[in-house]
C-alpha cells in the first residue's frame, strides 16, 4: 500500500545522532518512517532476521564490529534489504569499497540533511526493487533456455560458447562442462577448417551487429 509507512531499521550508537536522524525524518514532507533504533550489530542481525525491514541505515562504527567488515557482515546476513551506510567516516576508499560491494548509498554524518536523507532512502528502495526484477527477469530467461527442447547456446563477442543448454547437450553429444567457455566446440562440429572459418567469421558478425540480417546470406547451415 502506497500510505504504507517506509520501515526503517537504524544501527546506530550515538544517542545524540539517532535524535537527529529521527528529527530529519519526522519533519520529511509526503513520506512517513516507524524507525527500530539499536545499537549494537548483533542486535540489528536479530531484527533484520525477523523480517518486516525496508531498508537499513547503517554506522559504520559500532561497539560489536568496526569498518567496512560491519557492511559485509549485514549484507551477507540479508542481501535482500538495501542499505544506506550513514556513518562519521569521511573516507572514499571506504565509501567506494562499501557501495561496490553493495551498498545503496554512503552518506556521512554532518553532511546531510533531511531532504538529502530521504531521497537517497527513496531511490535505494527503488533501486533494489529495479535490482530484483532484473534478477527474477534474468532467472526466467535461464529457466527458458535450459528447458527449451531446441538446441540454444549463447557465444560471447569471441564466439566462444558460454551457455550450452540440455537440448544441446543431448542433441550434440557434448557436455556443458567440455563446451562452455572453450572455443574448441567449432572444431567439434564443423571438423572442415574453410567451413568453421567461415561459420566463425558469420557468427561474429552476427555478434558485432546486435541482431541477424534477414536480407543477408549466412554461411550457418
Amino acid at each position: 500500500m502506497e500510505n504504507e509507512p517506509t520501515r526503517i531499521l537504524l544501527i546506530e550508537d550515538n544517542p545524540g545522532d539517532v535524535r537527529l536522524i529521527q528529527e530529519m525524518l519526522k519533519e520529511a514532507a509526503g513520506a512517513t518512517f516507524e524507525v527500530v533504533c539499536v545499537e549494537r550489530l548483533s542486535t540489528g542481525l536479530e531484527h533484520l532476521s525477523e523480517g518486516g525491514i525496508d531498508i537499513l541505515l547503517l554506522d559504520l562504527g559500532l561497539p560489536d564490529s568496526q569498518g567496512v567488515d560491519t557492511f559485509a557482515k549485514v549484507h551477507g546476513e540479508a542481501p535482500q534489504v538495501p542499505i544506506i551506510v550513514l556513518t562519521g567516516l569521511d573516507d572514499d576508499v571506504v565509501a567506494v569499497t562499501a557501495v561496490g560491494a553493495g551498498a545503496q548509498d554512503y552518506l556521512v554524518k554532518g553532511q546531510v540533511d533531511g531532504s538529502l536523507l530521504v531521497r537517497s532512502i527513496r531511490y535505494a528502495i527503488e533501486r533494489k526493487r529495479a535490482e530484483e526484477e532484473i534478477r527474477k527477469l534474468g532467472q526466467f530467461r535461464e529457466s527458458i533456455i535450459e528447458n527449451a527442447n531446441v538446441w540454444l547456446d549463447v557465444l560471447d563477442e569471441k564466439a566462444n560458447v558460454v551457455v550450452w543448454n540440455k537440448a544441446a547437450e543431448e542433441i550434440s553429444g557434448y557436455s556443458r562442462e567440455e563446451v562452455e567457455g572453450h572455443g574448441m566446440i567449432w572444431q567439434w562440429l564443423y571438423p572442415d577448417e574453410q567451413y568453421r572459418n567461415e561459420v566463425v567469421a558469420t557468427a561474429v558478425a552476427i555478434i558485432e551487429r546486435g541482431h541477424v540480417d534477414e536480407n543477408a546470406e549466412t554461411t550457418i547451415r
